[in-house]
């Protein structure tokens, strides 16, 4: 799948926070909220799918990167799957993925990096399996472990139930 083809399957799904996407090519999508005022850069430059985002007229930062595209819309659905929660269920309850060193998931580690790139690195089973944008605080790359194995299809279905069925009721509040 294209960058470009998860980018517009992405928007659709998170048609209710207005998320437009913006093709720029079939290896790059920028996804924005309704105003623009925040924009999402992924892309796909020889194999490495890279994450980005900028508000307004900021500069970008790179938040993830992997060479799988599916961990890059896995990572998407959870960040725009919050607001949607939100929208769709204004009193639903909430998803408290963990964010610290010790709610890696089982076969995960989070180690830092030391070649330059983002610092923070997921790896499974000891195979490098995403980057993140911080180490110190590992508030993306600690949720991703939790999510990572988890079927697209899956996934969107628990940020939209109300008690996070299928795969995510162990992390939404009673």
């Amino acid at each position: 799948m294209s960058v470009a083809e998860m980018g517009m399957r992405l928007a659709e799904w998170a048609r209710p926070i207005g998320l437009a996407p913006r093709v720029v090519s079939d290896d790059e999508v920028v996804l924005m909220d309704g105003g623009g005022e925040l924009r999402w850069y992924v892309r796909n430059s020889s194999g490495r799918i890279t994450v980005g985002t900028a508000q307004r007229s900021a500069t970008e930062r790179l938040r993830m990167a992997t060479e799988d595209v599916l961990d890059a819309e896995r990572y998407l659905t959870v960040t725009f799957g919050r607001s949607t929660r939100q929208v769709l269920f204004p009193k639903v309850h909430l998803l408290r993925l963990p964010w610290e060193s010790e709610g890696v998931a089982k076969g995960f580690a989070v180690v830092p990096s030391d070649d330059g790139d983002l610092p923070a690195v997921v790896l499974e089973l000891g195979i490098e399996r995403a980057r993140f944008s911080n180490i110190l605080v590992p508030y993306e790359a600690v949720p991703f472990t939790i999510y990572a194995n988890t079927s697209i299809t899956d996934l969107r279905e628990s940020m939209l139930d109300r008690f996070g069925k299928p795969a995510l009721a162990a992390y939404v509040d009673p």
